[in-house]
């Protein structure tokens, strides 16, 4: 789709979607498949949940002072 094409369309109905944005949804699900092994080898007790869409979640270490307060 040309870049005439796409813009037209976004400001026809206000939006675009992932893939005409260039964003390969299933390219990416493929590249985290790919790499949890290598971040499962970097794993510490802080982690709470396993490589996502986004990233992992970790806790704070107990000890360490809130930035915020």
């Amino acid at each position: 789709m040309s870049r005439r094409v796409r813009a037209a369309k976004e400001l026809r109905d206000g939006s675009i979607s992932y893939r005409e944005a260039g964003v390969d949804i299933d390219a990416g699900d493929e590249l985290v498949e790919r790499i949890k092994p290598f971040a499962k080898m970097t794993r510490i007790p802080e982690v709470l949940a396993d490589v996502g869409g986004f990233a992992g979640l970790c806790a704070v270490p107990q000890g360490i002072e809130d930035p915020s307060s």
